[in-house]
């Protein structure tokens, strides 16, 4: 199991503790908050930990190599996987890891207000500030932006309904695109299992109503029951 110390990886180190000799594998920077976190959470359920001390240059050593594995389409630091994975495979053909169950579940995406959706899910999807973006490049307009962010917004969410539609905008735009780019370079090394992520799972969370899974309200009841530690 890839244990992060996240939520998602907890979860499904918990479950898998409990059922199989599974060996838990973190890779990090060796004083990041995540990797203390796992190594904690490691200790309590009873796992084999092996942490894999990483430096910053390691995220971007197979950047080269990455891009061309996946024809330019690599986000620059997932390629680091290269160099870590196939330690895990001397282990076990086969890794389990948490995805989005923090959005699905954990209503992460969601907000008690009124505000415009469409306006909190572009500061959600924004990486570069604007400021940073105009000394880049100059061409660059904000006001544009936002026009092409609210009618792709329209567009990904028009049959959707409206309590929803900032978890449907986020599993299609940020998490499909984006996010899941891990498992590709897992799944060149190893199989991947990515329960929280099971189809049936996701259209079931997405017809809970979206109040109650606000504020990791659920996700909090969930992991209470699993361990309560």
């Amino acid at each position: 199991v890839a244990l992060s110390g996240g939520l998602d990886s907890r979860l499904i180190a918990t479950i898998l503790a409990r059922r199989t000799d599974a060996v838990a594998f973190t890779f990090g920077l060796p004083e990041s908050t995540e990797v203390a976190l796992a190594g904690q959470v490691s200790t309590m359920l009873g796992l084999e930990w092996r942490a894999t001390p990483m430096t910053a240059n390691d995220f971007i050593a197979a950047v080269r190599e990455g891009s061309k594995i996946a024809e330019g389409e690599d986000s620059i630091f997932q390629s680091w996987n290269l160099r870590v994975l196939p330690d895990v495979s001397d282990v076990s053909h086969l890794m389990f890891t948490g995805l989005a169950l923090d959005l699905t579940l954990g209503g992460s995406y969601l907000s008690g207000r009124n505000d415009d959706m469409c306006s909190r899910m572009l500061v959600k999807c924004t990486t570069i500030d604007p400021v940073l973006m105009r000394r880049l490049l100059p061409d660059f307009r904000e006001s544009e932006t936002q026009e092409r962010f609210a009618r792709y917004f329209r567009e990904v969410t028009s049959n959707t309904a409206n309590e929803n539609a900032s978890d449907h905008f986020a599993l299609v735009a940020r998490v499909h695109r984006y996010i899941f780019q891990r498992q590709y370079w897992q799944r060149l090394i190893l199989e991947d299992a990515t329960p929280t992520f099971d189809n049936d799972l996701v259209d079931l969370m997405l017809k809970l109503p979206a109040a109650a899974r606000a504020g990791h309200q659920i996700y909090s009841r969930v992991l209470a029951q699993l361990s309560p530690e």
